[in-house]
């Protein structure tokens, strides 16, 4: 686990200006969670540093103790290798950033032996692209475009960011990339990674060749993506590993207390799909940690207070609850115990359920 420079985190955010809002809004969290990182009262992922150094526009070890990442042409951060691929493909791509290595001309000569490259990429069978020295896409290629399922043609994507067509987290690994490639004018390659727009249910190996004008200026860099899902080991079985995951996240809490004092109890995650299910917003869910007491029926306060003060783990319960807008709701609530302090439990809305039990029940009696 590494170290996170809380007070040099927010030293620099206020140097710059940077509200605490805004970070949470570009990282996809609350304004309580980074306030609890500057404080240090909890500390954030590796993957969340990196993208606030990002954010920042600082070396990540200025704000931890984490390294950046070597991307020099050597580079490797897979076990597979290309040439355990389909030896044509993986000839293929091997040749096709020489080729780009190569190129080292007159802007005209140069311009035109792009367009003879964009020619062949097309033809072949992996994720591949162009973009100019802001990292803006000039030309993607077939297998590109059938990420989004047809929403995109090649014109609609010239000029665009990889911002404005993928979720940040999921192609941030491949931005950093790119950027130190800008900055080392070296190829990076066999780098292992998520496929952008498969929701990191597809694995590739990453290659960026930049291309040189001759007084060694960048022009383009060339990337290529070939999927390796099929050749990972247990990559089915990771594929629905992750597909549980996803699912769980969506009826998911978090939670710990100080020294296993129950009324210091607050939650550190909280899915959208639980706010919904009791109605409540997440500022006020992390700023109440029993709000959602306030919100069961007085039929079942009494076994609902029960249940709470029980030791054993994990612990279920059924009981309903009025919410703000449908009524009369019945809830399932499950709460398991990770260590000492740390809670986690999943929520769902068992109404439909127990109404339809209740309707067997009744027709069986008449």
């Amino acid at each position: 686990m590494h170290m996170f420079y809380c007070r040099a985190f927010k030293k620099i955010r206020k140097e710059k200006k940077i509200a605490a809002a805004e970070v949470a809004k570009y990282l996809n969290k609350t304004r309580e969670t980074i306030s609890s990182w500057e404080r240090g009262i909890y500390r954030p992922c590796d993957a969340d540093i990196r993208i606030m150094a990002q954010f920042l526009n600082v070396s990540v070890d200025v704000i931890s103790d984490l390294q950046e990442r070597q991307t020099n042409d050597n580079y490797e951060n897979s076990d597979l290798d290309i040439k355990d691929l389909d030896p044509n493909i993986a000839q293929k791509i091997k040749a096709l950033h020489d080729y780009c290595s190569e190129l080292q001309a007159t802007n005209t000569g140069l311009m035109t032996e792009i367009y003879r490259f964009r020619l062949l990429m097309q033809n072949l069978p992996f994720v591949g692209y162009i973009k100019d020295h802001k990292l803006k896409y000039t030309n993607v290629n077939e297998n590109f475009l059938n990420l989004f399922g047809g929403r995109y043609n090649k014109e609609s994507i010239a000029g665009k960011s990889s911002s404005d067509l993928f979720d940040f987290k999921e192609y941030f690994p491949i931005l950093e990339l790119e950027h130190k490639v800008l900055q080392t004018k070296q190829r990076i390659s066999n780098y292992q990674t998520y496929i952008p727009g498969t929701c990191k249910k597809r694995i590739g190996l990453l290659t960026i060749t930049p291309i040189l004008k001759e007084d060694k200026t960048l022009l383009r860099i060339v990337g290529t993506i070939e999927d390796i899902t099929n050749y990972c080991a247990d990559g089915e079985r990771r594929k629905d590993l992750e597909e549980v995951i996803n699912k769980l996240h969506t009826i998911l809490w978090i939670g710990e207390t100080a020294d296993n004092d129950e009324d210091s109890f607050k939650y550190t995650f909280i899915s959208d799909a639980i706010l919904e299910i009791y109605g409540i917003t997440r500022h006020d869910a992390f700023k109440d940690s029993k709000l959602w007491l306030k919100l069961v029926h007085h039929d079942d306060i009494e076994i609902v207070q029960s249940w709470m003060g029980s030791k054993e783990f994990p612990k279920k319960i059924k009981f309903k609850i009025n919410h703000p807008e449908k009524g009369v709701r019945w809830i399932s609530s499950e709460v398991f115990k990770m260590r000492e302090n740390k809670f986690y439990g999943v929520i769902a809305d068992i109404t439909k359920e127990i109404e339809k039990a209740s309707e067997r029940y009744n027709i069986e009696n008449s």
